[in-house]
């Protein structure tokens, strides 16, 4: 649905004092680290890399089986890691790391990221893992999409894995191919407490103010296991080798948290809230035909301003790619001459984005 706002010329004060028809909204943000954020990666490096961690602390992800960085993402989050090129592709820590530096001192984790894939039926399909080239005790996780359309965290080495759950395919967030969605396991590191686990999925969307939980289960035991190769959109028994399980698609906005975070700390509550949409201020002088508009904006943002005689009747389109001017506002000015309109004896516009 468009926003849109409309104003008279011949109105001035009420142009200035006009009520906005949207409400304040915060669409969804890239992180920034916080002090419970282990890991995160934004994946806008160049390729081929590596994926620079957010984290100072972190490490980095070597770009392996014909992944590769550089593909634009979803609006407002650059660029993102396409892991398609076969099923091989994925991204890798360079050499094993230690579970605990996924998990907090009790055992608690937020695994997340966004996705965007062809299927979800379409065989396993790594989000995150840690694996290592060894017995099933050797080999910490694996947060996946399996074969059947379900999230899956499968807790390899402890044994000790809750059931898996269907991704939604009615309603808000039901599956689409080839849109981005936001996925996440959180655990509380409460070994056997009941709802200490949740599987969360969600549309990636502006409207969207919290994640979508589909299920909250019970974890047995803590992640355990031996230092393992942590892979991102793959899973990787030995370093440098893919298990066959890429996304289909991208990955993008990785973070790892050692806290299990709550539905309203995602990327749908991340963001600066966004002023509401409205005309601020016209300049119109008797006698000229020069018109300026003035109106809150977004930057990256294009606008198309439309003008009608009777709040009807909108079909008189003045321009349909008005980029967004730098900062909060933008300013467009024109010459009623060109519009044909300038012998009206009154006109409304109205803004849409």
């Amino acid at each position: 649905m468009k926003n849109i706002h409309s104003l008279s010329i011949l109105t001035i004060a009420a142009a200035v004092s006009s009520i906005p028809l949207y409400t304040t909204e915060a669409a969804p943000t890239p992180y920034t680290a916080d002090a419970n954020t282990l890991h995160l990666w934004h994946f806008d490096d160049a390729d081929p890399g590596p994926s620079t961690n957010a984290v100072a602390e972190g490490f980095n992800l070597d770009a392996a089986g014909g992944a590769i960085l550089g593909s634009a993402g979803f609006p407002g989050f650059g660029n993102t890691g396409n892991t398609s090129a076969n099923t091989g592709s994925g991204f890798r820590s360079s050499d094993p790391v230690a579970v605990s530096s996924v998990t907090g001192v009790d055992g608690a984790f937020t695994f997340e990221a966004m996705i965007k894939t062809s299927s979800i039926t379409s065989g396993n399909q790594m989000i995150v893992s840690m694996e290592a080239n060894g017995g099933i005790v050797t080999r910490p996780f694996q947060f996946r999409i399996n074969g059947v359309g379900q999230l899956q965290l499968n807790n390899v080495a402890s044994a000790a894995s809750p059931p898996p759950v269907a991704i939604p395919t009615t309603g808000d967030d039901a599956f689409v191919a080839d849109e981005w969605f936001h996925v996440a396991v959180t655990y509380t590191g409460a070994e056997g407490e009941a709802d200490n686990f949740k599987f969360y999925w969600t549309k990636v969307d502006a409207t969207r103010t919290a994640a979508n939980e589909i299920v909250s289960l019970q974890m047995t035991a803590d992640l355990t296991g031996n230092n393992a190769v942590f892979g991102v959109g793959n899973d990787y028994r030995t370093v440098g080798t893919g298990n066959t399980n890429n996304i289909k698609g991208s990955i993008d906005e990785v973070r790892i948290s050692n806290i299990a975070r709550g539905a309203d700390e995602f990327i749908f509550s991340n963001g600066t809230p966004v002023e509401s949409f409205a005309i601020n201020a016209i300049q119109y002088t008797p006698g000229t035909n020069i018109v300026t508009l003035t109106w809150n904006s977004i930057e990256g943002e294009n606008y198309t301003v439309k003008a009608s005689q009777d709040l009807n009747d909108w079909v008189q389109e003045l321009e349909d790619t008005i980029p967004a001017d730098p900062g909060a506002e933008t300013s467009w000015t024109f010459d009623l001459t060109d519009t044909g309109l300038e012998d009206s004896p009154r006109l409304f516009f109205r803004v849409e984005r």
